[in-house]
């Protein structure tokens, strides 16, 4: 169901006061896709600038390109894993409803970079994807009207700003995130803006995989290694306590997480290799 927040003629922003250009949606300068076999899957996009009613089609119209360039191929693509890097003030709601939905339908995940910024109705971007990468700020403020209504319509103002609050929750119900969000955005001026800290965005599960995500990627993962649910959620304990004092060698690490999940148990200690004796090999260069 499509969330609306032009109430009445009254249309609904979340972003800064100042001006901003309208949001840019491209492919990152790498390989638009990597294929195994017939299977390809999308890498990173990017958002950048402000949220306008155009911004949802040109992403649409972007994985719908891709997804033809790998069909003439002889390939299917997936968006599944693919990041969308934000970096963005906000801008209309409805667009951000409607990205944060795209993303989560495709189960894709979003991030913002460091020194880049998410803000206003960018949070809800941010809410729909299934996981999020976050080295950069989240900003949150109360919207406030694009068309300044007569004194006559000013019941068209309380009208909408009560809609804008169902709908907000309405949404991050649909994304299981909790409703308190909407009610602290609320509680900001629209000319301020309040960076959540890491503790905040832990609370509003912003900061962590979507919870029906994970059960949907243990299901797989369970089937994927032959092991029941139970054992296969031992495994995955056991694998998380074991395997992350490897993390420093991001290879070792995975071939940790693995070993756990094939054996269900601890892989073997280290075997260090000593280094090779190469004294006695050629002659000695003279300087």
């Amino acid at each position: 169901m499509r969330t609306v927040c032009n109430i009445l003629g009254v249309i609904i922003a979340l972003t800064h006061l100042f001006p901003a250009q309208a949001a840019t949606v491209s492919i990152l300068p790498n390989k638009p896709y990597e294929c195994t076999g017939e299977q390809c899957y999308a890498s990173d996009f990017q958002l950048f600038g402000k949220i306008t009613s155009s911004t949802p089609q040109e992403l649409t119209k972007l994985m719908d390109d891709l997804r033809r360039q790998a069909k003439q191929e002889g390939k299917q693509l997936f968006f599944k894993g693919a990041r969308l890097w934000l970096s963005s003030q906000g801008g209309l709601l409805d667009a951000a409803y409607d990205i944060g939905r795209l993303l989560r339908r495709e189960r894709m995940t979003a991030g913002i970079a460091s020194e880049q910024e998410c803000d206003s109705s960018c949070v809800f971007i941010l809410a729909g994807a299934v996981d999020r990468l976050i080295f950069g700020r989240v900003g949150i403020h109360q919207p406030y009207l694009v068309n300044v209504p007569s004194s006559e319509n000013i019941e068209k103002v309380r009208k909408s700003y009560q809609a804008t609050l169902l709908n907000m929750k309405s949404y991050l119900r649909e994304m299981n995130t909790p409703e308190g969000l909407a009610e602290q955005i609320l509680k900001i001026p629209a000319s301020n803006v309040r960076y959540l800290t890491k503790a905040e965005l832990a609370d509003y599960g912003l900061s962590r995989t979507d919870p029906v995500e994970q059960e949907l990627r243990d299901i797989e993962d369970s089937r994927r290694y032959g092991t029941d649910r139970p054992e296969f959620l031992r495994r995955k304990l056991l694998a998380e306590t074991v395997c992350k004092r490897r993390l420093h060698d991001v290879s070792d690490y995975f071939t940790c997480l693995d070993y756990v999940q094939d054996y269900g148990k601890e892989p073997p200690p280290y075997q260090i290799k000593p280094k090779p004796d190469l004294s006695t090999l050629g002659t000695p260069v003279q300087r």
